[in-house]
């Protein structure tokens, strides 16, 4: 949330209310593609990938999202949407 606030200051967003808007469209968006994304993949990576390996394909996966939340401008894209459900999708690897 506080990612989306900071697009008020820089007058992409109108107000803190507008902020929420996107960040409800976001979590919407990405909560059921990340589910059933961790659900058809959950198992099968539990089962035969070590976790030596997930582990630290969970963490970069989750640092590549974020760096690319940090040079993401536009709060509302289709790209902001899909970086967020990626870092969903990496952190139930």
């Amino acid at each position: 949330m506080l990612w989306f606030d900071s697009f008020i200051h820089s007058g992409v967003l109108k107000d803190a209310q507008e902020a929420e808007v996107v960040y409800s469209k976001a979590t919407a968006v990405s909560i059921p593609f990340a589910a059933a994304t961790i659900m058809i993949t959950g198992g099968y990576t539990a089962d035969n990938i070590p976790p030596k390996y997930t582990i630290p394909i969970g963490y970069i996966g989750r640092a590549f999202c974020l760096w690319m939340l940090s040079n993401a401008e536009n709060p509302q894209s289709l790209k902001t949407y899909l970086i967020i459900t990626g870092f969903i999708c990496f952190s139930g690897v």
